[in-house]
């Protein structure tokens, strides 16, 4: 950890390194690491300041991010423009740092890191620090370890492109009306051109057959291209398969004996969009858990897994429910289980539709 902002006691964390006193070679090690924190400090400095600053002002610790019943990842769009624009304040120090009492040495590189050819060198190196190794950490999984590198390259870009377009305005626009979802962060339009606002889907806290639901998240567009990027060994192919998300939530539901039922109800932008995500589940069930395909009905597709878990896959329109369970007495009910989920297309999609008539979009 190179630092850390605490927002509950309102404290930054800089680790620091002092050489001890053990052997020569740990000790020649400790003295480098203490020199190369010496310099990240104020780097890392500024990054941690700016998360004290946006949390003065703009909560870190935001209740809407964590509603249980939303069917989009609000929270995790928070940390994607918190992060964003931390990191893009935090590279405002390197000429500072390069500079070494020379003015002229500071507004050279200022100028430099500021113009379109910086600009574009810093986007596209920060844009794949995700995908990078460097990423990973030992005895973590790949998904989460990548999940948690997406907001630095996904916010610096969206933060970057918002203030080189309207200044620090535009931010604090941005953190005043903060985006509901990572798509709207990772296509910057849905966000700041017109508000695409996800459908909300709502699962039943009960199902018949005893049934209870016992948790519940949303995925979101970035956790879907995290999973199936690293299932698949293809980064760029599950940003791919993500892209169309329109809200989706996700519910783990128990029931008597200690059976387990999976639901997860997703919405897209397109048939084709909600095509792709059905191939692609179940050929994560087969890659991840050698599941054999037993049904196929078009859009419904049906599995059984070596470990006795079975699942059922539908696609009905721009609309996808996924069921799993390992208890398959429940499986000839999944048809009741999707009529009680309830998908509500947000108020913003009439009222963009009223005021954008085919005429006058023509």
């Amino acid at each position: 950890v190179a630092g850390l902002y605490d927002s509950d006691t309102k404290e930054m964390c800089i680790p620091s390194f002092s050489s001890g006193t053990s052997n020569s070679g740990k000790k020649a090690a400790e003295k480098k690491l203490a020199e190369i924190s010496s310099e990240l400090d104020d780097i890392v400095l500024a990054h941690e300041f700016t998360h004290a600053l946006e949390d003065q002002y703009w909560p870190l610790d935001d209740p809407k991010d964590h509603d249980s019943k939303a069917s989009t990842d609000r929270g995790t769009a928070h940390g994607f423009v918190s992060e964003g624009s931390a990191t893009r304040e935090m590279i405002e120090v390197l000429p500072a740092q390069w500079e070494r009492g020379s003015p002229d040495r500071y507004f050279m590189l200022w100028n430099l890191l500021h113009s379109g050819l910086g600009e574009f060198a810093l986007n596209y190196e920060l844009s794949g620090v995700w995908k990078s190794p460097d990423a990973m950490v030992q005895g973590v999984p790949e998904t989460l370890s990548r999940t948690e590198a997406m907001p630095y390259s996904f916010g610096y870009t969206f933060c970057t492109k918002v203030m080189r377009e309207w200044g620090l305005d535009g931010l604090d626009y941005i953190y005043d009306h903060p985006p509901v979802s990572s798509a709207q962060v990772m296509h910057p339009t849905k966000c700041w051109e017109w508000r695409d606002f996800p459908v909300q889907i709502d699962l039943p806290e009960t199902l018949p057959g005893g049934w209870k639901q016992v948790s519940g998240d949303s995925v979101g567009e970035a956790g879907m291209a995290a999973l199936f990027g690293c299932q698949f060994e293809g980064l760029n192919y599950g940003l791919g398969l993500a892209q169309g998300w329109d809200g989706d939530r996700v519910a783990l539901f128990e029931g008597s004996g200690g059976h387990r039922l999976l639901l997860w109800a997703s919405s897209w932008n397109s048939t084709n969009a909600a095509g792709r995500y059905l191939e692609a589940c179940v050929k994560e069930r087969q890659a991840a858990h050698q599941a054999v395909v037993t049904g196929n009905s078009g859009n419904r597709l049906e599995w059984e897994r070596p470990d006795g878990r079975a699942g059922i896959i539908r696609r009905d329109g721009k609309r996808v429910i996924l069921l799993e369970t390992d208890n398959r007495d429940a499986l000839p009910d999944a048809e009741t289980y999707a009529r009680a989920v309830t998908f509500t297309e947000p108020p913003e999609d009439a009222v963009r539709a009223a005021a954008n008539s085919p005429l006058r979009r023509f």
